[in-house]
């Protein structure tokens, strides 16, 4: 699929939103892995505000931050040009269905010498 300049400016201003949620939605499954096993492996009683939370709290917790973190980046982490999931991997250079290219073009620093 063809884009026009700007357009595709456009769709990769999306695209850089949507890395960095899905930067975040990983950093929040690893924390939910980290409960879960804190839950499963030791004697988990921990207080929040003086208030004791038990180990099931801590799995159900853990699971719920799992499932919403995988839920939400199957749902959103697709091309903001052909709406097509984009895998697996998180930093895709251009798009596998439609071939948009999707990193923002880095500007290469310039040394000016007077």
């Amino acid at each position: 699929m063809e884009y026009t300049k700007e357009q595709a400016q456009k769709l990769q201003a999306e695209f850089h939103v949507r890395w960095k949620w899905q930067i975040a939605r990983q950093v929040l499954a690893g924390a939910a892995v980290l409960l879960l096993i804190g839950s499963e492996e030791l004697d988990f009683c921990v207080s929040v505000l003086g208030i004791p939370v038990s180990e099931n709290v801590v799995f159900v917790i853990g699971m719920a931050i799992l499932i919403w973190a995988s839920v939400t980046s199957f749902l959103h982490w697709r091309c903001p040009g052909c709406k097509k999931w984009l895998g697996q991997w998180l930093g895709p250079d251009i798009c596998p269905k439609c071939g948009l290219l999707l990193k923002l073009p880095r500007s290469t620093p310039t040394l000016s010498i007077r």
